[in-house]
């Protein structure tokens, strides 16, 4: 009876070692899952005038790739009108959805993004009246996306902040 006992602890035992190097062999693939993205403007800042940004994935280093992105947008409303998704026009295959009220920005892919490209172009319409000589637009807390892992996806990928500042003529 008590070597039962024993054979039974140890299957026990070892099957937890298995559960346990499994679950952590899958999360260290996904600690080393990268995307980087970046804000790009030429525009200057000039009262009445329109400024584009242009949002860009920089580097992907995630398996299959990616396919959502969300991000909050962050600019100045005193120097800045409202956005709203019109004021948004999506690269290849990407479809933009902006919240206004909470900033919050949505891009998705109908396919799998695996190299650098423009994912969005924003267009900012600047205020008749500014009190400022630059300003700086930001996407933060941004999350990639390539599905869930448990689907052989990436799962969510933290990426760095991204911002550009625009300065008067």
């Amino acid at each position: 009876m008590k070597k039962n006992l024993t054979i039974k602890a140890l299957i026990t035992l070892l099957m937890i070692t298995v559960i346990l190097s499994v679950a952590t062999s899958v999360f260290a693939e996904e600690a080393n899952y990268s995307v980087g993205m970046s804000l790009t403007s030429s525009s200057k800042l000039k009262e009445g005038d329109t400024v584009t940004v242009k949002v860009n994935l920089t580097a992907i280093n995630a398996g299959n790739g990616i396919d959502t992105i969300t991000a909050e947008l962050n600019y100045d409303e005193d120097v800045f009108e409202s956005l709203t998704s019109a004021d948004m026009t999506a690269g290849t295959d990407w479809t933009p959805s902006f919240a206004n009220s909470t900033k919050m920005m949505t891009l998705q892919k109908s396919s799998k993004v695996t190299t650098a490209e423009t994912v969005l172009t924003i267009t900012l319409k600047v205020k008749t009246t500014i009190n400022v000589d630059s300003t700086t637009i930001t996407l933060k807390d941004i999350v990639a996306s390539g599905g869930r892992v448990v689907d052989g996806g990436t799962g969510d990928i933290s990426v760095n902040n991204a911002s550009v500042t625009i300065s008067k003529e």
